[in-house]
């Protein structure tokens, strides 16, 4: 571990052994994660240069916007910013994050570089006026969509009382409460020399919070240390979807190297019924990445081109398995995740001995101890840096409307 690492992560130990008594009392724990043996060390608050700071960053109190920005630090005056997916490519780490609210404006997905010999040591990706650049460009058609969308009818924010799954009750028949389309990251493997393919999520953003709606799965590659990524598109000009709106949205996974070769293997969420989902599992050829046709779906036994043959390998889960990893110490896989819906303090682990299960229940690992609240969300592995007994994890706490942190822990497994 570098110095600078070493640095980063000095700061409280807590022992979670008598925190995390009741929360894991009510769930089945698998032998090989006790949530009891779990160590958290809370990171060093940073400044915007990366330096530690002197007063921790709990608050929008104690972080105002102006030197305490961010646990991960930015050069770029990003006060907000959630995702932070990584892909090392070579010696070089690409760090990939979803909208982001700097002083210059808010952008739907931004990027930044670090080394491997010092990861957290991040260098944005920015323009030569220094404001970030938008790391997947929009196509000159979502461009004209979100001028379109740029002014809604008020009545789309006017949300009082209107029940969530109607949240604009206030507005007449078919209003189109839209604002604009946004490409967030998922994951991606490095591919060739010096790149990588990456996935991303395409989606219709409307006005009300938490209005999402899929609208497919795209593809684009990235040179190690490009400012900005290239998105596949068709001879239109519009965005190659691997994964129409209306199918499973397969975009986060992980390389594995099987006896038949290496392939890419990725979750996608389905059958939701509030916070529970079900879980499909996809893999393609490395070198196929970008291909629909080289897709194969777990049937439950075996690989199918189709993907009506596919079934989940998880059911009525609560939230997802979100980052999913090989872990050298516990020589399993292991799915780091937790967001608001299933309550954002929480961190859930689950182990499994393949790609495709059988997953364990989750270990339930209380974050309230370092500050997270109910609404933070994204948390998640990076197993790029950390694949033995101590695993680097991020999570992003908003602190108001368009201000928040993504905040860095190390996570020690039993």
């Amino acid at each position: 571990m570098s110095k600078n690492l070493q640095v980063l992560f000095y700061g409280l130990r807590i022992a979670l052994v008598g925190l995390l008594a009741g929360c894991a009392a009510q769930i089945e724990r698998p032998r090989s994660l006790d949530a009891t043996a779990i160590v958290l060390v809370e990171h060093g608050p940073l400044n915007r240069c990366g330096d530690v700071a002197e007063t921790s960053c709990r608050s929008a109190a104690d972080c105002p916007k102006g030197p305490c920005v961010s646990a991960l630090p930015t050069d770029a005056g990003a006060f907000g910013r959630d995702g932070g997916h990584t892909v090392q490519i070579g010696d070089r780490v690409l760090w990939q994050f979803g909208d982001t609210f700097a002083v210059a404006g808010m952008l739907s997905a931004t990027a930044a570089w670090s080394d491997t010999a010092d990861p957290l040591a991040l260098r944005d990706a920015v323009a030569a006026t220094g404001r970030p650049v938008q790391f997947l460009p929009f196509t000159a058609g979502e461009l004209a969509y979100n001028e379109a969308h740029a002014n809604p009818p008020p009545c789309c924010a006017a949300d009082a009382k209107c029940p969530s799954d109607e949240p604009y009750c206030n507005c007449p028949a078919n209003t189109d409460c839209t604002t604009r389309i946004a490409l967030w990251p998922g994951d991606g493997a490095a591919t060739g020399s010096g790149g990588a393919t990456i996935y991303y999520d395409r989606q219709i953003v409307g006005v009300a919070p938490y209005d999402f709606a899929g609208a497919g799965i795209g593809v684009a590659t990235v040179r190690a240390g490009a400012p900005t990524a290239t998105r596949m598109l068709t001879d239109s000009g519009e965005p190659v979807l691997l994964f129409a709106a209306d199918e499973p949205h397969f975009a986060r996974g992980m390389q594995v190297d099987d006896p038949d070769g290496s392939f890419f293997y990725l979750y996608a969420n389905t059958n939701r019924v509030g916070c529970s989902v079900d879980v499909l599992l996809a893999r393609v050829p490395l070198e196929h990445m970008s291909e629909r046709a080289h897709f194969r779906f777990w049937t439950g036994s075996q690989w199918s081109a189709t993907l009506a043959d596919a079934r989940p390998i998880a059911r009525s889960i609560p939230g997802a398995l979100g980052s999913v990893s090989w872990n050298e110490h516990l020589q399993a896989y292991l799915s780091v995740w937790s967001d608001i819906c299933t309550g954002g303090q929480v961190l859930a682990l689950r182990s499994a001995p393949a790609p495709q299960g059988p997953w364990s229940e989750a270990v339930a690992v209380d974050l309230t101890p370092l500050g997270a609240q109910p609404d933070a969300y994204y948390g998640m592995a990076h197993p790029e840096f950390g694949r033995g007994r101590e695993i680097v994890v991020t999570y992003f706490q908003p602190l108001d409307l368009v201000y928040g942190q993504m905040r860095l822990l190390r996570l020690t497994l039993p």
